[in-house]
């Protein structure tokens, strides 16, 4: 096997180990993740770009400034340890400049920091990259790169620990103002700050606030699980607890807790989050089109006009997330020329971009893609609404979405779908959710012998594959055509087409 690289139910592993003398500095004994692929070549590739990231942590921690602080999982961790380090390693990089620019590659040396700050943006924010065990590692080096490489002032540590406090005189702060006192330490990004207080409200659900020494480990566990019920991925769980973490260390730091109560909580595995995901029935989505919103009757205002009608019936025939359809604007459906077999055809193409600067956000970059428009959604009057928001000059076909405090365009839209399907629909299975939609366009596929490849390209799957990551806009369009007219839900009632007020 090449350097660097293991091998585990076919996939790809990056294996680093670190040498034993620099273990306390770097805060691990080795760095490993998947690299999500299952081609060789793909792996070697990408194991290329990750020894070079090593290799710079590694030299860092070669030159310390004094002895290093180890950073370990603990919860008594505290922010001196992580200034120290972060003074200790902003010194090695900023003698890793200057070696640039004596020896003529500083630009080259400066990218590569640059690469390195975005490595642990990435961890600090999702948990991509680094096992939990080096989150506060991950603070330090994002503290260091950005004074080097932003001129941001690193405060220096105290000379000493602050003693801990009697638990009996601890100033007692809330979880939403403990998130404002991280904030004002921390200066994290926007969004980041979105990120967090999406977590804190999701986490509380229901309260306005409470005492964060009052929180116990189980009402952790217990917010973990409601992410897992709700169809969250694995990833997505362990982002959200390593926000918690994050929150609860500068607690602990602050002398507001003695311990962090989601130290040890961990995300569910991929497998077992998977495994809580339930498609949609044929005899639950009768119920559901069989309802007032599709039937001509009530709309109740919460349902948004034609968000309400529209939004699962699109789920349904591209299997895309409740958010990038909220967000389509006008211009993101367009007809498209394509190649069939040497004949010059035209279709309608749904195009699923990422731009920030418009409010446009995507998960990951696979879910940049177009597809076809299914026949269905035509037949119900899917291009008319968006012909009619163009003539009116609306931002978004579905206009009457709000954005919520977190700039969330769908997230009060989905809380009144899952009312509406509760209550209205009789749908009790709390395992369906809107997200099932997407679970349902896969396994009709895969029920219809679709090519997995092709569906994996329409929904924006990427499982590491060479073959699946380059999908996205230069995918053939014929192949998808071709899927979205074998597409067919068997024994779904027919449902009467959208009616334009």
């Amino acid at each position: 096997m090449p350097a660097y690289l293991v091998k585990r139910e076919g996939t790809y592993y990056f294996r680093r180990v670190v040498p034993k003398e620099l273990q306390a500095a770097i805060g691990k004994t080795q760095f490993m993740w998947s690299l999500k692929t299952k081609n060789l070549a793909e792996a070697k590739r990408l194991r290329n770009r990750d020894a070079s990231k090593t290799d710079l942590l590694l030299a860092a921690a070669e030159k310390p400034v004094g002895e290093a602080v180890p950073i370990s999982s603990a919860s008594r961790f505290t922010v001196h340890n992580i200034q120290e380090n972060a003074v200790r390693i902003a010194a090695s990089f900023r003698r890793y400049l200057q070696e640039g620019a004596e020896q003529g590659d500083l630009k080259e040396r400066r990218a590569s920091l640059e690469s390195t700050l975005q490595l642990h943006v990435d961890n600090a924010e999702h948990g991509w990259l680094i096992e939990d065990t080096s989150l506060a590692q991950s603070e330090a080096y994002i503290l260091a790169l950005r004074s080097v490489l932003e001129g941001q002032p690193l405060a220096a540590p105290s000379s000493e620990l602050t003693n801990p406090v009697p638990a009996g005189s601890r100033k007692s702060v809330t979880l939403k103002a403990l998130l404002e006192r991280w904030k004002e330490a921390q200066a994290p990004t926007d969004r980041s700050v979105l990120m967090w207080k999406r977590t804190v409200r999701d986490f509380l659900e229901g309260q306005d606030d409470v005492q964060i020494s009052q929180i116990k480990r189980s009402q952790i566990i217990d917010f973990k699980d409601r992410l897992a019920k709700r169809g969250n991925s694995a990833a997505t769980i362990g982002s959200r607890l390593n926000h918690l973490r994050a929150l609860f260390r500068f607690a602990v730091s602050q002398d507001f807790i003695e311990a962090d109560p989601a130290s040890g909580v961990k995300a569910p595995s991929k497998k077992t989050a998977e495994k809580e995901r339930y498609p949609w029935t044929v005899t639950a989505m009768n119920r559901l089109f069989s309802g007032p919103v599709h039937c001509g009757g009530e709309v109740p205002e919460a349902a948004r006009g034609s968000a309400g009608y529209f939004l699962p019936l699109l789920a349904l025939y591209t299997g895309a997330r409740l958010n990038e359809l909220g967000q389509l604007r006008p211009q993101d459906v367009v007809v498209e020329r394509y190649k069939d077999g040497g004949e010059d055809k035209a279709c309608w193409t749904i195009r699923f971009v990422h731009a920030p600067a418009d409010g446009v956000r995507l998960k990951n970059l696979s879910s940049v893609r177009r597809i076809p428009v299914h026949p269905e959604l035509e037949r119900l009057g899917f291009i008319a609404l968006v012909e009619e928001a163009k003539a009116r000059g609306n931002s978004r076909i579905f206009d009457d979405l709000a954005p919520d405090s977190l700039e969330n365009l769908t997230s009060a839209w989905g809380k009144w779908f899952g009312r509406y399907i509760r209550i209205t629909c009789g749908i009790s299975d709390t395992k369906i959710t809107f997200h099932s939609f997407r679970h349902t366009f896969k396994d009709t596929c895969r029920a219809l012998g679709l090519p997995e490849d092709v569906h994996d390209a329409v929904t924006g799957h990427s499982d590491g594959r060479v073959a699946r990551k380059y999908g996205g806009n230069t995918y053939p369009l014929g192949p998808m055509v071709k899927l979205m007219e074998d597409y067919k839900v068997y024994d779904l009632r027919l449902i009467s087409p959208y009616l334009q007020s």
